[in-house]
């Protein structure tokens, strides 16, 4: 065995062996790969793309955050019931809009934010139904607002689910598509996909300069200031 062949092999998944959803065509800004998961030397379970101008909150700029993963991941993982999917989403908007604060501030705010996401979750049933579009089609989404964004998720098909997790634009009428060609967000879901490497190539190919960084942050305000003052 070659020399360090062992750790590549570690860091590589399988192509992926699921349908991939982002953004519809109407959709012409940035899009990247922002998230993979599942275990090294198998096919990944859950895929992120994104889509804005940002990597990170910036005022006036959406970000659009879609993740397809299937609803039967592989053992260990927990099926993604309702109410998990819905927690991806309130958890991945929240770490978007999050404020940057110090240690000790920060550590007070997760203690209050993560019960206030797991009950927001566990209630989904009680989220308002929008329509969104899937190659054309009308499926029936959930959402909730948290904060100046928002969270949801449907059924793509009986395997896999779709959670947008999003600011900047409505949960109204969002239109999704398959993806079906590597160029659209700078990686090729029919080869092996090395981390960091893949995410770190798409977010170049789609921002440039703006590919990494955190920005200049988010005052401590609306949901964030509320969840601190009730502790």
């Amino acid at each position: 065995m070659v020399i360090g062949q062992t750790e590549r092999m570690s860091s590589l998944w399988r192509p992926v062996e699921f349908p991939v959803y982002g953004l519809g065509p109407d959709w012409h800004g940035p899009r990247w790969l922002e998230r993979i998961d599942g275990t090294f030397g198998v096919a990944p379970f859950a895929i992120t793309l994104a889509h804005g101008d940002r990597p990170y909150f910036q005022e006036g700029q959406p970000l659009v955050l879609v993740t397809s993963t299937l609803r039967k991941p592989p053992v260990p993982m927990a099926p993604r019931t309702d109410a998990v999917l819905a927690l991806l989403g309130l958890t991945a908007v929240a770490n978007v809009l999050r404020p940057e604060l110090d240690d000790q501030v920060a550590r007070r705010l997760t203690a209050r934010l993560v019960p206030h996401l797991e009950h927001a979750a566990t209630h989904w049933d009680s989220w308002p139904r929008v329509e969104w579009l899937i190659h054309g089609e009308t499926v029936m989404a959930r959402f909730a607002s948290f904060d100046v964004g928002w969270a949801g998720f449907c059924n793509a098909s009986d395997d896999v689910a779709v959670v947008v997790a999003a600011y900047g634009v409505p949960p109204v009428g969002l239109s999704i598509s398959s993806v079906r060609s590597d160029s659209e967000y700078h990686f090729a879901l029919t080869r092996p996909i090395e981390f960091p490497e893949a995410i770190r190539a798409s977010r170049m190919a789609a921002l440039g300069p703006h590919a990494f960084g955190s920005g200049t942050g988010r005052r401590l305000d609306g949901t964030f200031r509320r969840l601190l003052e009730d502790a």
